[in-house]
């Protein structure tokens, strides 16, 4: 006996909940203001997962899809203004956006690699900074905001040649200095998003061999690892600020989910594997044997569950229309998520304590 209709109005609303429609939609928009009008959808999406009860690294991939075809999308507009490229290039995510792991409130890092000849080939510097601007100003309006950092292709320091990447990163590693640490640990998570993949390998191969012998750079990137300190107190209680905008909140991302994000980078890069996502990362080092493989797991599951903790938190901001951050306030917890929270807290500060030991952090 039928008990209800399915109408074309139910499958299409079914439709704009997947994300693959999404990203087909916005590989065809007209123009970069129609990237931002349906890249405007995204929230609201992830709001959607999380009531699901949707995995928080699949949440993190379905938002890095979003960012990729709105790139790929917005790349090809620019071409279509400023005509062919003059010499082959790649243009990579960094950061999160490489790692699969965007959440709805990072900004976007990226950068170029230009084919060798750009350094020979006039004009390609000013097509390749037209182009950049185009495309990051492009990603601003569709709701990846600008680095703070200026880590971006409109900057002419993270648009290079492939043999200026190689030099950059020989630098980076052999004067491990704070500004080198800080900008390195940024482009060691990299991945091809448009273009030439060749050249991305290139880079990307140079890099992995030099840091994988250096364990000086290592250990700077371990020592960075470890000052990212999880809000616990003396007696393992939850820290939360006691001033300012953020009063009686904890920082997720600074005390939980960046630390790991670090502990997983050094372990991978140590052993000169190419994985990128912190969770394969991970399980890529325990099989190496760098790190302990319940060690790789107790971190899996905190991360997961960091991640898991802050896109719920973001679903609740989103559907109240306000501002999204990773600042949570532990009272509004369950009694169960707290406890998990300290767990998680607990697991985070005592492998850094194995790291610091490794690297010998504390004699840095």
């Amino acid at each position: 006996m039928p008990v209800g209709m399915v109408t074309s109005g139910d499958l299409l609303r079914l439709a704009q909940t997947d994300p693959v429609y999404l990203a087909a939609r916005i590989a065809r928009a007209p123009d970069p203001e129609g990237v931002a009008r349906l890249a405007a959808r995204l929230p609201a999406l992830v709001g959607e997962f999380v009531r699901r009860g949707t995995a928080p690294q699949d949440i993190g991939r379905v938002v890095t899809a979003t960012a990729d075809a709105a790139t790929r999308r917005l790349i090809s507009l620019a071409e279509s203004g400023l005509g062919p490229p003059p010499v082959g290039y790649c243009w990579v995510g960094l950061g999160s956006q490489a790692r699969g792991e965007l959440g709805v409130a990072s900004d976007q890092d990226n950068a170029l690699i230009l084919d060798d000849e750009a350094e020979t080939t006039p004009d390609a510097d000013r097509y390749f900074a037209a182009l950049a601007q185009e495309v990051c100003a492009g990603l601003d309006r569709a709701g990846f905001p600008l680095c703070p950092g200026d880590v971006m292709a409109s900057n002419p320091a993270w648009r290079r040649t492939c043999r200026s990447w190689e030099r950059q990163v020989g630098d980076w590693v052999r004067a491990p200095g704070a500004d080198a640490v800080l900008h390195s640990q940024v482009f060691l998570d990299i991945r091809p998003v448009h273009g030439d993949t060749s050249l991305f390998m290139r880079v990307r191969d140079e890099m992995l061999a030099r840091a994988e012998g250096s364990r000086r750079f290592q250990a700077h990137l371990a020592r960075i690892a470890c000052e990212w300190q999880p809000p616990l107190g003396f007696f393992r209680g939850l820290v939360v600020a006691r001033r300012g905008e953020y009063r009686n909140t904890l920082d997720l991302k600074a005390g939980g989910i960046a630390p790991v994000v670090q502990i997983a980078r050094v372990h991978a890069l140590s052993a000169g594997l190419d994985e990128v996502s912190t969770l394969g990362r991970l399980d890529a080092a325990a099989g190496a044997g760098v790190i302990a493989r319940a060690d790789a797991e107790d971190l899996g599951e905190a991360f997961r569950f960091l991640r898991g903790l802050t896109y719920r938190h973001h679903a609740r901001q989103i559907a109240d229309d306000d501002p999204q951050d990773n600042h949570i306030d532990p009272g509004t917890l369950s009694s169960a998520d707290r406890h998990r929270l300290r767990a998680a807290f607990r697991i985070i500060a005592g492998v850094q304590g194995s790291l610091a030991l490794k690297y010998r952090v504390g004699q840095m």
